[in-house]
């Protein structure tokens, strides 16, 4: 489908986002121009303007015929050269070759008008300088002793006026007579060496590179590497330029033959230069005479041939491109070469206007003194029409006086006079302007704004873009809001926002014309790729070659499936439709002619019975076939031979057979065929049934019997829920398959169901008691951590430096172990909890360090005093306890909390009976009762009632052995450490109270002590 075309020329995609941007694009370079547009015709009212225009036709007179040769303007006069044919005249003087005339505006009723009338030679007046005795003498000399001498050229410069005579039979045997002209426009004579001074200026502002070896790429169709940009090759018979460093075929953007076709690739001579976005190329392909000259556009990626470039080429201002002899060639891909004879023409001098906005480019030719004048627009960026004359001479007011040579001499010479731009200088700086913001910018730095913004809009509005010309959009946009300061303003129409709205849409597109040159790219391939399957198919499916009703069924349906794809094609976006057509058009007039050729050959005799035999021995062949695999060929061939005959009945049924009796001949023939495929494929299924059902029985035992063995072994690998999942999905896919070879067999189903259950249920049953352990496992691990984490931040808090707070965390164990319990609640699949420790780790950490940041920052001597300012109080940070204790003052019990004044007295009748044991601290002392005692009393009465194995004999033997009742003490007292005693002191108090008790019972017999 090609891409329709917008009112500016743009190339757009229907209902794509490309046509969107692209036409808001087109929009702002259209606002963008008329924003130019109006800003240049504001500059031109302030500076002034005038176009290249002629006013006015005037004459020269002359007192001899003559054929004029040049001219050009002198302190405000016209200086004519000439040549006469003296005929019997001795000698030529100087009035025979020069005269110089007024150059006055006069009067007129009819419009513009001059004064031309001669000015007498003489040693005083304007024409002094022609008549000093030097150049007298010298120029009759020259006149006098050269045969054939001529007046060649007049040049005028800044400070030279030359007169070229042309002495010989070359172009450069000339005698060049000049005059200096100081700074007030007096004219005096020097001398006849002036050849220095008329060296021609250089033809070509570049310089050409030659390719060498190292610029080749080999390949089955080897080019040159210019810029690595653009590839060149004089091979196989014709000058190919490519865009791609593509050796593999000889495909290219530019092709033109050349006379020798057996040339290598370093036969031709090849040279390139770079200008701007240019790339010129000087081909001599192998035995040829001329250099062919092509321009190769980067931006555009097209090649145009301008052998006009070889006799001379200038760089356009600003880079807008080149001009020529004859034509001109802008970056945008804009050219134009004019009908005109250019041969021999060389590049001469370059003229620019004080504005800023003209250029006159001037090239001249030796042999017949023709010049070729070419003034450029660098708002327009265009060339007017060439002037083509044989003298020009430019005024200080820009008013330019032109003639034409005519064929034969005459005393009246006719002469055209312009208005042009080229004004001197001086002449534009005396020009009034006002005070305007404009006039403070300039008018060539509002000429130069105002040509690239114009740029801008060309190059937005290209017929025919690519990614080079966005990418080109986007840099000019923005070099020229850093290059003009006064975009932005009020007088300048505000040029800097739309440029910047421009230049954002630019950058939009970019990425959408990629997808555009994407599915380009796709259509066309798909277009080669179905014209080329479809010149193959017609060549195959010929009409006259159809001699079977096989043939003829695999032809009509080969055709119908190119039509169809032919017709999806259409719907594919950017196809190219009318090719689609022609292709659609071919396929259609070969189905008709296949059609006709198979009516025909269906009226013959016999004409469907190799068919229908054929259908005989398929069923032969089927019935004979052992398994079922092997019917698979046979039932592709019955689904061909059946869409063949259906087509072939819609074909026939479509057909304006007169004949009533043939079409139906005809239809009974294929009837009968139908019949015959039908009896084929009821074999061809019962017979699959058959085989599959036999085949199938000993296949679905065997994999029933894997199946089992495959399920036991994923219960076996069920360790853990998910691994329980992804055996369930492994173990069902095998059932799954299982069900799709053997579903069709109804005796199998019922197998194959109960088995999906009984998997789903064991390794269901499995996965739930994997569930509900890992449930415990985390369960216990997180209530460990939480343990351990409330014990970590505690003791974090008694730190008291950073480093040791820090030490602590890096290497106390419980920190360790609570980092490895989070790993292992990680394992268990309990994320949250095992974040959650490790949140906790790190928050009490945090809060340690804070504490003791605030204890560091508050606290003195260990943190028992608080410091605000030079104030200090101290600090309790004991827990709170509640304590029973007497109360001195009041002569009663209280409740009192530790640390604090906080008393309150308890009135509790039997608490108060119990004074007495107010001030007892252990049970086994009293004021009255010594503890050691109490100790030794105590065991001397277990021992009496042989209590806990002791026993009065057994003390009564250790009083014998020294150290023995001490130990016997002790060891009683083992088992009374809360009654308060100190072995050191009291058990020893015992045993010597114990052993007098032991004396007095030896000596009074039974005694109890109370």
């Amino acid at each position: 489908m090609m891409a329709p075309t917008t009112p500016e020329g743009t190339t757009t995609l229907e209902g794509g986002s490309y046509e969107v941007i692209r036409r808001r694009l087109g929009e702002q370079a259209t606002e963008l121009a008329s924003k130019a547009d109006a800003l240049n015709a504001r500059r031109k009212e302030i500076f002034g303007g005038s176009e290249l225009a002629l006013i006015a036709n005037e004459r020269v007179r002359t007192e001899n015929n003559c054929i004029p040769r040049d001219m050009v303007s002198i302190a405000g006069h016209l200086l004519f050269g000439f040549q006469v044919f003296l005929g019997l005249k001795a000698e030529t003087n100087v009035p025979d070759v020069f005269s110089l005339h007024k150059f006055e505006k006069t009067a007129s009723s009819t419009g513009d008008a001059y004064d031309l009338s001669n000015v007498v030679i003489a040693p005083e007046g304007a024409a002094a300088f022609l008549a000093e005795a030097a150049f007298t003498k010298e120029f009759k000399d020259v006149f006098r002793y050269v045969k054939d001498a001529q007046l060649a050229q007049l040049r005028r410069t800044e400070t030279r006026l030359l007169a070229v005579v042309k002495v010989g039979a070359g172009v450069r045997d000339v005698k060049v007579f000049r005059w200096a002209i100081d700074a007030s426009g007096r004219v005096s004579y020097m001398d006849a060496r002036g050849e220095d001074d008329n060296a021609p200026p250089a033809s070509q502002d570049f310089e050409w590179t030659v390719t060498t070896r190292d610029d080749h790429v080999p390949g089955p169709h080897p080019h040159v590497n210019i810029l690595n940009e653009v590839f060149v090759e004089t091979v196989g018979g014709d000058l190919t330029v490519k865009v791609e460093n593509n050796t593999k075929d000889g495909l290219g953007i530019y092709r033109e033959p050349v006379d020798d076709p057996n040339q290598a690739l370093d036969d031709a001579e090849i040279a390139y230069a770079k200008v701007g976005v240019l790339i010129l190329l000087r081909v001599k392909p192998f035995r040829e005479t001329v250099s062919r000259y092509l321009v190769y556009n980067t931006r555009t990626e097209k090649v145009v041939r301008i052998d006009a470039i070889g006799l001379a080429c200038i760089g356009l201002p600003e880079d807008h491109g080149l001009v020529f002899p004859g034509g001109y060639y802008l970056q945008s891909g804009e050219s134009k070469v004019f009908d005109s004879a250019t041969e021999s023409m060389q590049f001469d001098k370059v003229v620019a206007s004080p504005n800023g906005e003209d250029v006159l480019y001037v090239f001249y030719r030796v042999t017949d003194g023709q010049y070729v004048l070419m003034p450029y627009n660098l708002i327009r960026k265009e060339v007017q029409t060439p002037i083509r004359c044989h003298g020009y001479s430019l005024f200080t007011d820009g008013t330019m006086a032109v003639f034409r040579a005519a064929d034969e001499a005459t005393r009246v010479h006719p002469i055209q006079i312009w208005r042009t731009p080229f004004t001197s200088a001086e002449y534009a700086a005396a020009a009034p302007t006002d005070g305007s913001y404009l006039a403070k910018v300039g008018n060539k730095d509002l000429v130069r704004g105002i040509s690239d913004v114009l740029s801008l809009r060309r190059l937005a509005l290209t017929e025919a873009p690519t990614r080079r010309t966005y990418e080109d959009l986007i840099a000019a946009a923005t070099r020229m809001s850093d290059a003009y300061y006064w975009l932005g303003h009020a007088e300048a129409k505000d040029l800097l926002g739309t440029l910047g709205a421009l230049r954002r849409t630019s950058e939009l597109i970019i990425d959408e014309f990629e997808k555009i040159i994407a599915i380009r790219k796709r259509a066309d391939e798909a277009l080669d790729a179905a014209t080329k399957a479809q010149a193959d198919l017609l060549s195959r499916v010929r009409p006259d070659e159809l001699t079977n009703v096989d043939a003829i069924l695999v032809a009509l349906t080969a055709l119908r499936t190119q039509r169809g794809a032919l017709i999806t094609l259409k719907e594919l976006r950017a196809i190219d439709v009318a090719k689609v057509d022609a292709l659609e058009a071919a396929v259609v007039a070969r189905f008709d002619e296949v059609t006709r050729a198979c009516v025909a050959f269906l009226l013959s005799e016999g004409a469907f019975k190799p068919l229908i035999e054929r259908l005989d021995a398929l069923v032969v062949k089927i019935e004979a076939v052992a398994k079922a695999s092997d019917l698979a060929p046979f039932g592709e061939d019955l689904d061909a031979v059946h869409g063949g005959l259906s087509l072939l009945g819609e074909v026939v049924s479509g057909l304006a057979i007169d004949d009533a009796t043939a079409r139906t001949r005809i239809l009974e023939g294929v009837g009968t065929a139908f019949a015959q495929q039908n009896r084929a494929r009821a074999t061809f299924q019962a017979r699959k049934r058959e085989l599959s059902l036999k085949e199938g029985r000993a296949e679905f035992a065997a994999q029933f019997t894997l199946f089992g063995q495959s399920v036991t072994s994923a219960l076996a690998l069920c360790d853990s829920p998910e691994r329980c999942d992804e055996q369930l999905s492994k173990v069902l896919a095998q059932l799954e398959g299982l069900e799709g070879r053997f579903g069709e067999l109804d005796e199998f189903l019922a197998d194959l169901a109960s088995k999906r259950q009984e998997v789903n249920d064991a390794i269901g049953t499995r996965r739930q008691t994997l569930v509900e352990e890992r449930q415990r496992r985390a369960q216990n691990v997180a209530s460990a951590a939480d343990r351990i984490l409330t014990g970590i931040a505690r003791r974090a808090r008694t730190r008291t430096t950073a480093d040791e707070l820090n030490a602590y965390f890096a290497s106390d164990p419980m920190v360790q172990k609570a980092s490895e319990l989070s790993a292992q609640l990680t394992a268990l699949g309990d994320s949250v909890r095992a974040d959650e420790v490790q949140s906790r780790l790190k928050s009490a950490k945090q809060d340690a360090l804070r504490v003791l940041r605030d204890r560091n920052d508050l606290y003195e001597e260990g943190g028992a005093v608080i410091k605000l300012g030079h104030h200090r109080f101290s600090v309790h940070d004991k827990p709170l306890e509640l304590t029973l204790v007497p109360h001195a003052e009041s002569a009663s019990m209280t409740l009192h909390l530790t640390g604090t004044d906080f008393y309150e007295r308890i009135d509790d009748v039997d608490l108060n009976a119990a004074r007495d044991l107010w001030e007892q601290t252990v049970v086994s002392e009293t004021p009255d009762v010594y503890r050691g005692e109490y100790l030794a009393v105590s065991l001397f009465f277990d021992a009496e009632d042989g209590v806990g194995g002791q026993s009065i004999a057994a003390l009564e033997r250790a009083v014998l052995t020294p150290g023995a009742l001490l130990t016997s003490v002790r060891t009683y007292a083992e088992a009374r450490l809360d009654e308060g005693y100190d072995r050191g002191v009291h058990d020893a108090d015992a045993a010597l109270i114990l052993e007098k008790l032991l004396g007095l019972s030896a000596a009074a017999g039974r005694l109890r002590y109370t």
